[in-house]
């Protein structure tokens, strides 16, 4: 009889034990977790603005250069996968393409030494576990875009302060939309506003900044696996407070001796000592090709 009350006892605290995991723990977790973005968001609403500062940018995008890519095409049939498609179908085949070849390993080792056009990148990742990094992946998506005709580049996502580790993304424009558009092959994601409409850098941080709800499509994944909107949040709350880019967008525009210039939009405020040029000016570091 003691022995039964011993256990019955025992089940209690255990069933008590997961009650307070369930009923404590878990909102515990989500506070946190709304908490880093709470303050990932107040960065940006103490930086809100960008202005004119007079600079000017010139942008260029080698498109359509089949010749430097044969050997891409022809191994992976991208003709068969890009076919008759709109410039947006052909960004997301694109990208399901990228995300179906390389998957993504964040600590690998950037850049190859073999070069940093798109077949360099597939072959240093099959070399280590078929992955790179998100800058490998961004990279390698914006060079296939500009191989059909869209210009696309990738952006570097910075959050305020420099000792954090940085997220790359791909820019890419569409002509019929007349916008750039957020494409992110580290997990095979886009975002839009509850109207539909595709977000890029610039209003995925307004978005962020007065809260207004944001979507991300349904076959979102990270290696194979489920990505939600609630873990994305949580990610890119870190990485929204300044950008990066290069001006030259070509085979290989990583590799060194490629004439290009890197310039970091900031917000009207925020001051930092770096190689690149600085600039306020949101409209000509995102302007149309």
């Amino acid at each position: 009889m003691a022995r039964k009350k011993k256990l019955f006892i025992i089940l209690l605290i255990v069933i008590s034990v997961i009650v307070l995991f369930f009923a404590i723990g878990i909102p515990v977790d989500r506070y946190r977790v709304n908490s880093h973005i709470a303050m990932r968001v107040q960065e940006l609403n103490d930086f809100p603005h960008f202005h004119d500062d007079g600079n000017e940018f010139s942008f260029s995008y080698d498109l359509h250069r089949r010749d430097l890519y044969m050997d891409l095409i022809e191994r992976f049939d991208l003709d068969a996968i890009t076919a008759g498609l709109t410039d947006v179908e052909l960004m997301l085949a694109l990208m399901d393409w990228v995300v179906n070849t390389v998957g993504h390993y964040g600590n690998s080792w950037w850049p190859p030494s073999d070069g940093t056009d798109a077949m360099s990148i597939i072959a240093y990742a099959e070399n280590y576990d078929n992955k790179i990094n998100c800058r490998g992946l961004a990279i390698l998506l914006a060079e296939v875009l500009r191989l059909y005709g869209i210009p696309a580049k990738h952006i570097t996502a910075y959050p305020y302060e420099d000792n954090h580790p940085v997220h790359v993304v791909t820019h890419a424009y569409s002509a019929e939309l007349n916008q750039w558009i957020l494409l992110d092959p580290t997990f095979r994601m886009f975002v839009t506003d509850e109207n539909g409409y595709f977000l890029n850098l610039y209003t995925l941080r307004k978005a962020f900044m007065h809260g207004t709800p944001i979507f991300i499509n349904e076959n979102a994944t990270h290696n194979s696996r489920s990505f939600t909107l609630r873990r994305y949040r949580l990610f890119m709350a870190d990485y929204l407070f300044r950008f990066s880019t290069g001006t030259n967008f070509t085979f290989g525009s990583e590799e060194t001796g490629v004439d290009t210039t890197n310039i970091m939009l900031v917000p009207v405020g925020f001051t930092r000592d770096g190689k690149e040029i600085t600039t306020t000016f949101a409209n000509a570091f995102f302007s149309t090709p």
